[in-house]
């Protein structure tokens, strides 16, 4: 990479970046949480009054048509700073290659997807309400816990491709490299593939996804283009440390627990709230809203706890990847790279780190490695 794009004027648009992605965050929050304590007190019966009389009574015809024009002002509400965050700010920064086309169908397909999970749960959110109303938060617990472990084994073989373009990877070096590092992780080399992130994005990522024989890691070809075979390795090694690690598993445990307080939570307040709002009762449609409003808001509260455990995840999986390439130099510039290609913050404000950083700034991680390297050579001494 050339001096321009690692001098001072780089780092300041990054920092720029970020404080306007952080500030966008804090804007999609505030909107969210208004719109629906608006919805829930005030604007959920209203739009419940038109609804109602035009579904005939039946409580089934009557809960779709509700969650599809709630759904809609939502999607209408949320649609400008949407647009803004995902199109225009990454255009500005020059970090997207999507046409307005693109982001428009890419939004559908999405929009599709979310209608589609979206009704199946308030579907099956209200079956439990209406015929176990005492226990109708630890079933919903439950059939989202199976609902992830489906969707998980489901995600990069089903959903993933709906979006890009997913293929093996042909480089034999690379390959090898691979074969190397994964013995004795579970993870075979069939299970490695190029994800088609540069129609959309320049920036470069990495994930591991799925589980079981769906298990796989996706390396993007942005990262595959632009790094180094070495720094390859460290990326590859750090998502096989999420393997070993079993952290998809870990975050679908972590993920149900907080999901059984949340609801909960909701049936233990929720009886409080209905008349604010002219709610009939627990199982009201109307009462929809109410209950996004009060998972959102716990959701909002425990968020900095979820993002804890997700940065103590990556700080784990970067360890692995230092244990397991011994090769610092590599780590530090891979993931140098990482934040220069992602125009990333190496040491942003920790409120913001607390808040919305599901991995650890660049800055840390680089000096992870040192600590890593210090340590190795004590015990060298050592021994």
């Amino acid at each position: 990479m050339n001096d321009q794009q690692n001098g001072p004027q780089a780092a300041e648009e990054a920092k720029r970046y970020a404080r306007e992605k952080v500030r966008l965050k804090l804007a999609g929050m505030a909107i969210d949480l208004a719109f629906l304590a608006v919805m829930a007190f005030a604007g959920a019966a209203w739009l419940d009054s038109f609804i109602e009389p035009i579904t005939g009574g039946n409580r089934w015809l009557h809960l779709i048509a509700f969650s599809t024009a709630f759904g809609a002002v939502a999607i209408a509400v949320g649609l400008p700073l949407s647009f803004y965050g995902g199109f225009i700010h990454e255009h500005k920064y020059k970090l997207s290659n999507q046409t307005l086309g693109a982001w428009l169908f890419r939004q559908l397909k999405m929009l599709l997807l979310t209608a589609i999970f979206g009704l199946l749960m308030v579907a099956g959110l209200y079956a439990l309400l209406w015929y176990m109303p005492d226990w109708w938060w630890l079933a919903a617990a439950g059939a989202l816990l199976l609902f992830n472990v489906v969707l998980g084994q489901l995600f990069p073989v089903l959903f993933v491709p709906l979006f890009y373009k997913v293929e093996k990877i042909a480089s034999d070096d690379l390959i090898q490299r691979f074969r190397k590092l994964a013995a004795g992780t579970g993870i075979t080399i069939d299970s490695v593939f190029k994800l088609g992130l540069s129609k959309d994005t320049k920036k470069a990522n990495a994930m591991l996804a799925g589980l079981g024989n769906t298990k796989r890691v996706m390396l993007g070809d942005t990262l595959l283009n632009e790094f180094t075979p070495e720094e390859i390795e460290v990326v590859f090694a750090h998502e096989l440390g999420h393997s070993v690690h079993n952290h998809l598993w870990k975050g679908i445990v972590g993920s149900t627990i907080a999901t059984l307080a949340g609801l909960f939570l909701c049936h233990l307040v929720i009886g409080y709230l209905l008349p604010i709002g002219g709610h009939a009762g627990p199982g009201a449609v109307s009462a929809l809203p109410l209950y996004l409003l009060v998972l959102t808001v716990f959701s909002t509260v425990i968020g900095p706890l979820e993002m804890a455990v997700t940065r103590h995840f990556e700080r784990q999986s970067d360890w692995f990847a230092l244990e397991k390439t011994a090769d610092t130099a590599s780590y530090k510039s891979a993931f140098t790279r990482l934040g220069t290609l992602n125009k990333a913050d190496p040491n942003p404000p920790r409120w913001a780190v607390i808040l919305f950083h599901s991995h650890p700034p660049i800055g840390e991680r680089i000096a992870m490695a040192d600590a890593w390297k210090l340590k190795r050579g004590k015990e060298n001494v050592a021994s």
